[in-house]
C-alpha cells in the first residue's frame, strides 16, 4: 500500500506542477482582442498624362476611417505640377501625403518637366554651343568650291558667312572649325584659310551634326550620327506623351514617317508634348516626302485658352538649326549674311505639327540626379603593345564627341619632325582614326581629306618621341599615346 500511495503522490505532485506552469504561462500573456480589418477605400487616379505612378497604402484605422499614405512617383525627368483630391489642390511633401479616408476619392496629378538649376545650366550650355555653331561669322581668304550631291557650292572670298558651311560629310565642331581661322576683326568676324590641298567639303556639317555637337557639350550617352537614327537606342528620348513606336512606324529602311505619327496622335496630344519641351531639347521630322531634319529649341512660349487647351497658333518655339540650302539672312548689325543656318528663328506649334516634328531630348537634359560624366579616352593600341609598327596606327575613342586629335613627333634633340591634326567624321564622332597619319586618303577611303602624311622609312636613323593628344567636346583633353621609338 505504501508503495502505491507513494506512486500516487508523485503523480499528483507532477500534475499540480504542470497545472501551475500552464496557469503561469497564461498569466504572462493577455488574450489579444481580434483586430478589426481595415476598411478599404478606392483611390481613383485620373491622369491626363501618364508621366508617373500613384500608389495608395492603407496604414491603420483612425478617426472612424482608414489612414492612407498616397505616394506619387514621377518618371525620370518629370515632376508633380499640381496634385488634387476630389478637385481641390493639396500640397505634397516629398511627393507624399497622409489622409484619413471615409469614402472613395479621386486624385488628379498634373506633371511638368523637371527644371532644376543644374538642368537649366545644362540647357544654357547646349543652347550656347548650338548658337556658336550657327551664328559665328566667317569670311574666307579665297574662293573654296566643293560639290555636294551633284550641286556645286562656293564659299566666296570676302563674303560674310554665318555659321559652319553645310557639307554633310564632316562631323567637325565649331571649336575645331576655328582652327582654320587666321585672324579675327574688331566685329568678331573670323577669316578662314584652309591649308593647301584640303578639300573644304569635309570642313562643315549638317543638321544632325550641329545637334550632336550641341548635345555633346553635356552628353556622354548620345550615339546618333544623323537625324534618321535619333532613337532611344542611340541616346535620344521622346518628350511628353504620344504614341510612337519606331519599330512599327518605319515606312522603309531609311526613314520613320513622323507625319503619320503626328496625324495618328492628333494636334491636341502633340501640342501637350511640345509644351513639355525645355531649352536645349531637339525636334526632328523624318518621312519619305520631306526627307529628314532636326533643330535645337532655344526657347519656348506656351499660350493656353480659358479652357486650359493650348493655343497652337500663339504657342511657339524659338530654334536654331543647320539646313540643306544656302540663303541670305539678316544678322550682325542688320548686314546680309550668306548662310546655311538659322539662329533663333521662330515656329508656331501649328507649324511644327504640320511639318511633323517630334520633341526629343537626351538623358542629361532629363535627369540631374547624377553629375555629368568625365571624358574618358581610350587608345585602340594599349601602351604595352606599342611598337614602331604601331606608332601611326590605331584610333582614339571617347564617351563624348572628339573635337580633334593631334600627333607630334620630335627627334632626340626635341626638334619637331612631324605634326598633324585630325577631326571627327560623321559616321562615328566618338571615334577618331589616326591610322591616316600615315596615308593621304585615311582609314575610310575618303580621298583628299588631308594632304599631310608621314613616311617613317624616310626619317633619318635615330630615336624619336611620338605624342598623341585628344580633346573632347567638353574641352577636356588627354595624352593618348606617349612613346619613344628607334627608327
Amino acid at each position: 500500500m505504501k508503495k502505491i500511495f507513494g506512486k500516487l503522490a508523485v503523480l499528483l505532485l507532477m500534475a499540480i506542477m504542470c497545472l501551475s506552469a500552464c496557469l503561469f504561462a497564461s498569466c504572462g500573456e493577455e488574450e489579444k482582442p481580434e483586430e478589426t480589418p481595415l476598411k478599404q477605400y478606392n483611390v481613383n487616379v485620373e491622369n491626363v498624362l501618364p508621366l508617373g505612378e500613384v500608389t495608395a497604402n492603407a496604414l491603420k484605422a483612425q478617426d472612424g476611417g482608414t489612414l492612407y499614405e498616397i505616394v506619387v512617383t514621377p518618371k525620370i525627368g518629370y515632376a508633380v505640377k499640381t496634385f488634387k483630391v476630389n478637385g481641390a489642390e493639396v500640397g505634397l511633401t516629398d511627393n507624399k501625403m497622409e489622409c484619413v479616408l471615409k469614402q472613395d476619392i479621386s486624385v488628379t496629378v498634373d506633371y511638368c518637366r523637371k527644371n532644376s538649376e543644374e538642368l537649366q545650366r545644362r540647357q544654357e550650355m547646349v543652347v550656347n554651343k548650338m548658337n556658336q555653331y550657327c551664328d559665328t561669322y566667317f569670311k574666307y581668304d579665297q574662293d573654296y568650291s566643293y560639290n555636294l550631291n551633284g550641286r556645286d557650292i562656293t564659299l566666296k572670298k570676302g563674303v560674310l558667312h554665318g555659321g559652319l558651311p553645310y557639307t554633310i560629310h564632316s562631323s567637325i565642331s565649331p571649336d575645331a572649325y576655328l582652327d582654320f581661322a587666321v585672324s579675327q576683326d574688331s566685329k568678331g568676324v573670323y577669316t578662314i584659310s584652309f591649308p593647301s590641298g584640303y578639300n573644304p567639303v569635309f570642313w562643315g556639317g549638317s543638321c544632325a551634326n550641329a545637334t550632336f555637337w550641341a548635345w555633346s557639350s553635356i552628353s556622354s550617352s548620345i550615339r546618333f550620327t544623323y537625324s534618321g537614327n535619333m532613337l532611344e537606342k542611340y541616346g535620344a528620348y521622346t518628350v511628353g506623351v504620344f504614341n510612337y513606336d519606331p519599330e512599327t512606324d518605319i515606312k522603309n529602311d531609311k526613314w520613320q514617317d513622323t507625319l503619320l505619327v503626328c496625324q495618328n496622335n492628333g494636334p491636341e496630344v502633340m501640342a501637350e508634348a511640345y509644351a513639355m519641351m525645355n531649352k536645349g531639347d531637339a525636334m526632328q521630322y523624318m518621312n519619305t516626302k520631306l526627307g529628314n531634319h532636326v533643330i535645337i529649341v532655344t526657347d519656348i512660349i506656351v499660350e493656353r485658352g480659358e479652357d486650359g487647351k493650348i493655343n497652337m497658333s500663339k504657342s511657339k518655339i524659338v530654334y536654331s538649326d543647320q539646313h540643306g540650302g544656302y540663303h541670305n539672312r539678316a544678322s550682325q548689325e542688320g548686314k546680309t549674311v550668306y548662310s546655311s543656318t538659322n539662329c533663333n528663328y521662330t515656329k508656331s506649334f501649328s507649324e511644327i505639327y504640320e511639318n511633323a516634328y517630334l520633341p526629343m531630348t537626351c538623358i542629361e537634359l532629363l535627369d540631374d540626379s547624377t553629375p555629368l560624366a568625365k571624358a574618358e579616352f581610350t587608345d585602340s593600341i594599349g601602351s604595352t603593345n606599342i611598337t614602331k609598327t604601331n606608332v601611326l596606327r590605331g584610333y582614339i575613342e571617347c564617351n563624348y564627341g572628339i573635337r580633334k586629335g593631334e600627333m607630334v613627333i620630335t627627334d632626340a634633340n626635341g626638334a619637331e619632325v612631324f605634326k598633324a591634326t585630325r577631326y571627327g567624321f560623321e559616321t562615328n564622332p566618338q571615334r577618331l582614326p589616326y591610322s591616316n597619319f600615315g596615308t593621304t586618303d585615311g582609314e575610310y577611303g575618303v580621298a583628299n581629306v588631308y594632304n599631310d602624311k608621314l613616311d617613317l622609312s624616310a626619317l633619318p636613323a635615330g630615336e624619336y618621341h611620338v605624342v598623341v593628344t585628344a580633346i573632347a567636346a567638353t574641352g577636356e583633353s588627354a595624352v593618348i599615346r606617349d612613346y619613344t621609338f628607334v627608327n
